[in-house]
């Protein structure tokens, strides 16, 4: 390291720095001042870096633990999020500043996706009156709801409800607000739930005196409204009090008017459930996520997809993919293939290991797999990986008699310096500071994650293609965007460890393990997929002969999503051993 490290990049540097912590939308900016910072450091220093002692490092310390406190706010806003959707109707979450935090599936209908209440498309009157209210200074308990009639999309009127939910303090120190917005519906019409009335044996002239009464009307006004004599009115009052167990007419309106609320609470959720489900005739597509406890009494998740009596397909995934695809992407499986897919360790919800070798590491990973394929009762599968193909080949090794072939899709499991001049910007910053700089890279994984975790995950993946790109293009399709978006979600789920962890897999050679490789290997590159140059496909190949290249036109980085079908006939063409 130079001796002259208050230099003004470095100031600036650590501005920018401070900058992301706080502002994790700022991270594009502190990525590109890191990577000048080490290219520069190196200049001087070849040999690496030596972080200690300097002012970056004692920043990165800081900011670790400012991070840190962020869980804090990030958890509660995930029980926020396990609030709102757990409300059956239309719900959403808002700071006071405006930030929407989270909307349920009925509210996204409504907001189309907008991030900020100012946003939505209210009428004016609302919106003054919405945001002054929540303005206002903390409230006398009396006065924790508030009732507002709004106009949304140009609709009929629709009755919101507010209530506070959470004072807390931030990372930042500053008090934060939060208002639960739900609707609530004024309108209760037995014709719509006929089975009330069924229940407590009500005649069609019993129900619609019912629905009368709770409109508001008196038995005068029904009779002049039915066009029947108040007696008759009268009469029908007193069998549905009989039938409802009511003492008297408010008693009727409380009795009819709390099962029918809840008669409708009950048919939206099941509405939204089915909305969740996205039901579809082809069962086999949804992925399916179970979880059992290893040996070590750690938790193991992993989903499947395809038929669970088809021919097992073990997904390794690698530090930037996910583990379960779209449900159209599921159907390319058809009834032919059953695809299992672990989290990791440390990953998802996989509880993570104490392992702090490499090698310890893979053959955990190794264990772990041998273990899940025999809860699950699996003796044989195709093994399909990416970036992870080191542990895809010890397990090979290990256990070659469970192994049909192996299929390397997008990446091959070797490492020459020169191949950092390739990979994405982002993803070689954090490879280059994993190399040079690995105290720092807990810090870069952090601010990655704290834009991930504040809802604003697009922002993040804006910014992994370059523009014009076959990848940027491959975003553009819905399905395949909101997998990324479900991919990097669930890289961050349960931390950052394991991605920091996972880091030295990409830049170690593992040739040494191809060699001793005796299965199937077929090799899947998109024409368009410029993760690794073309040499690392011929390096592996020399390491293992047997090896075959397929290559897929058109197929970016984002192959095994765009390009699953070619993924799975790859698989279908492997000879079974």
């Amino acid at each position: 390291m130079s001796g002259d490290i208050h230099t003004p990049s470095e100031n600036e540097l650590i501005e920018v720095a401070y900058a992301a912590t706080l502002d994790p939308t700022r991270l594009k900016d502190f990525e590109r001042f890191w990577e000048a910072y080490i290219d520069a450091q190196l200049q001087v220093n070849p040999h690496g870096l030596n972080l200690d002692n300097t002012p970056v490092n004692a920043h990165i310390k800081i900011a670790l633990d400012i991070l840190g406190r962020l869980k804090v706010v990030q958890e509660q806003e995930n029980i926020a999020r396990q609030m709102v959707n757990s409300h059956y109707g239309f719900g959403l979450i808002v700071e006071s500043n405006g930030r929407i935090v989270v909307a349920n599936d009925t509210a996204e209908l409504y907001t189309k996706k907008h991030t900020r209440f100012q946003d939505l498309p209210l009428d004016e009157e609302s919106h003054r009156n919405i945001r002054s209210w929540m303005k206002e200074k903390p409230r006398k308990k009396a006065d924790q709801f508030k009732m507002f009639d709004v106009h949304l999309n140009g609709q009929i009127g629709k009755r919101w409800l507010l209530s506070p939910i959470k004072i807390y303090n931030d990372a930042k120190g500053k008090r934060k607000r939060y208002f639960l917005i739900t609707s609530v519906d004024t309108e209760i019409d037995l014709k719509l739930d006929p089975h009330i009335a069924n229940f407590f044996s009500l005649t069609l002239a019993e129900a619609a005196v019912a629905v009368h009464l709770c409109t508001g009307m008196k038995p005068k006004e029904i009779a002049r409204k039915r066009g029947v004599k108040i007696t008759a009115v009268r009469t029908q009052i007193v069998e549905i009090k009989v039938k409802t167990g009511a003492r008297d007419i408010p008693d009727i309106v409380r009795v009819i008017t709390t099962v029918a609320i809840r008669s409708k609470a009950v048919k939206s959720q099941l509405n939204r459930m089915e909305a969740l489900l996205h039901k579809d005739t082809n069962t086999y597509a949804h992925a399916r996520e179970s979880s059992f406890v290893l040996r070590d009494d750690r938790c193991l998740q992993y989903f499947e997809q395809g038929n669970p009596d088809g021919t097992p397909i073990l997904q390794i995934h690698s530090l930037t993919s996910g583990i379960q695809f779209h449900t159209s992407h599921g159907r390319k499986l058809g009834s032919e293939f059953r695809l299992i897919s672990p989290a990791r360790p440390g990953y998802g919800k996989s509880d993570p290991h104490t392992i702090n070798s490499l090698n310890g590491r893979i053959d955990s990973c190794v264990d772990d797999l041998r273990q899940l394929l025999d809860h699950l009762g699996v003796k044989k599968v195709y093994l399909l990986t990416g970036w992870s193909g080191a542990i895809a080949q010890r397990f090979a090794l290990k256990y070659p008699s469970r192994c049909y072939g192996l299929v390397l899709s997008g990446a091959v499991p070797v490492w020459q310096v020169s191949y950092l001049s390739v990979l994405q910007p982002r993803y070689r910053n954090m490879v280059k500071t994993s190399i040079h700089a690995p105290k720092a890279v807990p810090y870069l994984v952090r601010v990655a994650k704290a834009l991930i975790d504040s809802g604003r995950a697009h922002l993040f993946i804006s910014d992994l293609d370059a523009a014009g790109s076959n990848d940027k293009k491959a975003l553009e399709n819905k399905e395949v965007y909101d997998c990324v978006v479900r991919r990097f979600k669930f890289l961050v789920e349960q931390g950052v460890d394991a991605f920091v962890d996972d880091l030295p897999f990409v830049h170690t050679d593992w040739t040494h393990d191809a060699r001793r490789l005796k299965l199937p290997v077929t090799i899947l590159m998109g024409s368009e997929n410029n993760d690794q140059p073309r040499e690392a496909i011929d390096r592996y190949r020399a390491a293992v002969p047997q090896a075959k290249l397929k290559m897929i036109e058109g197929a970016g980085s984002y192959q095994n999503l765009t390009h699953f079908e070619d993924v799975v006939i790859a698989i279908g063409s492997m000879p079974k051993r």
